[in-house]
């Protein structure tokens, strides 16, 4: 699923990329990402976008770019395979995996203050969240 792609390839929260709407479109298929969380916003990149979304004076500002709730994105991430498991009786990661094996693999590599720059966190002490949190990958 395109979500999902996206998701992982921007490191971006599921609620960030389903609240961006039209209004949201740059030229040249570039859309804003409104951080959420107190997250730094960002541009990301989506060839064809601008196809998929005429930005006229008749396009509706504020249609959602991907029309479907958390919870639908959730079940489909699911079928996928997609879990990052957690302990402590929480549920697991679905929609959030690729910021936490992001912030993983980065923190590796360059240092907990690198991955909270990476999953664009104000905060560089914030990335323990995702250190700390979590079990064994099964997706």
């Amino acid at each position: 699923m395109v979500a999902f792609q996206i998701l992982f390839l921007y490191n971006l929260r599921a609620d960030e990329l389903l609240s961006a709407t039209v209004a949201d479109i740059l030229p040249g298929d570039r859309l804003v990402i409104h951080g959420a969380k107190g997250s730094n916003s960002s541009v990301i990149f989506l060839p064809g976008l601008a196809l998929s979304f005429p930005t006229d004076s008749t396009s509706d500002p504020l249609e959602k770019i991907f029309p479907f709730s958390y919870n639908k994105l959730w079940g489909w991430g699911r079928k996928l395979g997609l879990s990052f498991g957690r302990t402590n009786g929480h549920n697991n990661i679905v929609t959030h995996i690729s910021r936490y094996l992001t912030a993983r693999a980065v923190c590796n590599k360059s240092g907990s203050s690198v991955a909270g720059e990476v999953l664009r966190h104000r905060s560089r002490k914030s990335v323990s969240h995702y250190l700390s949190k979590g079990g064994k990958s099964d997706g």
